[in-house]
């Protein structure tokens, strides 16, 4: 009562006293931040009215782990320094998976939606990691897709997994979310193989496009334009399967599910888990921070680096060799005769370069006698081209430094304010950094109480 309360009055005071304007990429960036801050500062009063952590704690402590708690189900990362949430009320699990599900099925772009020109949204795709649909196809795709999806697995959680029904809402909020909060400590094991294999399929589907899952259900969206993103998900977390499998050998040979379910859990970023992590070999903990680190595919509701970006980073690179290298062999062998033209859409971002010609009489002539010679068809110059005039690469190259970047700050200044804590070790502070970036969840026992 007290969030809800909170959230309304400051939300009827910001639009008071806010002016009323299409808003540009700066301020919804403002928007969308301070959102999160407020929905995480609200979200952690009802952690602070229960106070699930222990008795005679002191407010500070109480305030910096409701905050975390909160957080971690707003932003769908699912750390938590909860050991038994079977201890909780059944109505605040509940409200724990919630938080997943108002997070976790795009808050941001809901956001943007509403405050942002929906033509310039439209030319935000790259920076925002996905192809953005239409602010009604957006809705659609939310309220009703995933409304069918989650109903369907809470039946398959009933049926199947022998779970109750509010166990298997908050499970089921916690997949599709990719979030990763369970309703009880122990509802996750190896033994339990049909709730394993059900959770799995979830955590798959909400790793996939938006637009995906809308064009199967609609005919105004092709569903096969996301395909070769999803290929190049389904192979990457299939090599990464088989190579956890291989490095840790003696974990798998018994239990070889259970390495296939914590594979899917870091690739999709959803977080859940069963076993020690921290006990797994250093290679393990590598292939699990790379995977975290790259997450799912675009405009889904799995976090991290996202495969489009990895696509088009790779695409460039290659198409900017070969085009750089067929330049420099045609040149190579025809010295004498004229300039190469290589159309755009070898290169499809690449900056035109205006042809060079001695006589500005001439080239006006050309130009007026001849539309079709136009700044689609330019003279690829590897002295003046350079990959990084490309935007879209920019930007992606750009996301994967500062993912990268962001782990390594967290993972020292964790380190170095927990230095002096038993069993601190780097690689689990680098583990437990990329998880939390990522927005993935997994944990190597790095996130408990007894945290600084």
């Amino acid at each position: 009562y007290l969030a809800f309360v909170g959230m309304s009055l400051t939300g009827y005071i910001m639009n008071t006293l806010g002016e009323k304007s299409p808003l540009n990429l700066k301020q919804s960036s403002i928007v969308v931040v301070l959102s999160f801050v407020l929905l995480s500062l609200f979200g952690s009063l009802p952690y602070m009215y229960i106070n699930p952590f222990w008795d005679g704690i002191d407010f500070f402590s109480l305030f910096a782990s409701s905050f975390l708690e909160s957080t971690s189900g707003f932003t769908t990362t699912g750390l938590s320094t909860i050991i038994h949430p079977e201890n909780l009320p059944e109505s605040f699990s509940f409200y724990r998976s919630y938080t997943l599900w108002v997070g976790g099925l795009s808050f941001v772009y809901l956001v943007m939606a509403l405050y942002y020109p929906e033509t310039k949204l439209a030319g935000m795709r790259h920076l925002l990691g996905g192809g953005i649909l239409r602010f009604k196809q957006l809705l659609s795709t939310i309220s009703v897709i995933f409304a069918i999806y989650t109903a369907i697995i809470i039946l398959l959680f009933i049926i199947f997994g022998h779970i109750n029904i509010l166990d298997s809402i908050s499970l089921s909020f916690g997949t599709l979310s990719s979030g990763g909060f369970v309703p009880t400590s122990t509802i996750l094991n190896s033994v339990n193989s049909s709730t394993l294999i059900i959770i799995m399929g979830g955590m798959i589907i909400a790793a996939l496009p938006f637009a995906f899952h809308f064009g199967i259900f609609s005919k105004e969206i092709e569903a096969t334009k996301e395909i070769k993103e999803i290929l190049v998900f389904i192979i990457l977390i299939t090599i990464c399967i088989v190579l956890f499998l291989f490095i840790e050998s003696s974990f798998s040979k018994n239990e070889w599910l259970s390495s296939v379910f914590h594979v899917i859990s870091a690739s999709t970023t959803t977080g859940f888990q069963f076993i020690d992590l921290s006990h797994i070999s250093t290679s393990g903990k590598i292939l699990l921070i790379v995977l975290m680190l790259i997450g799912g595919t675009a405009f889904s509701t799995a976090g991290g680096i996202k495969i489009a970006r990895i696509i088009l980073i790779f695409h460039k690179l290659i198409n900017y060799k070969q085009n750089t290298t067929t330049f420099h062999d045609k040149n190579h062998n025809h010295n004498n005769s004229q300039p190469t033209f290589i159309s755009s859409t070898a290169i499809q971002f690449r900056k035109r370069i205006k042809p060079f010609y001695k006589s500005n009489y001439k080239a006006k002539k050309l130009q007026k006698n001849n539309d079709k010679l136009s700044m689609s068809m330019v003279p690829l110059d590897k002295y003046k081209y350079h990959i990084l005039s490309d935007k879209a690469f920019r930007e992606a190259v750009f996301v994967v430094v500062l993912f990268i970047l962001f782990t390594m700050i967290t993972a020292i200044c964790v380190y170095y304010l927990n230095i002096n804590t038993k069993n601190i070790n780097f690689i689990n502070v680098i583990f437990e950094s990329g998880s939390t970036i990522s927005n993935t969840g997994l944990s190597a026992a790095i996130t408990t109480m007894d945290l600084d």
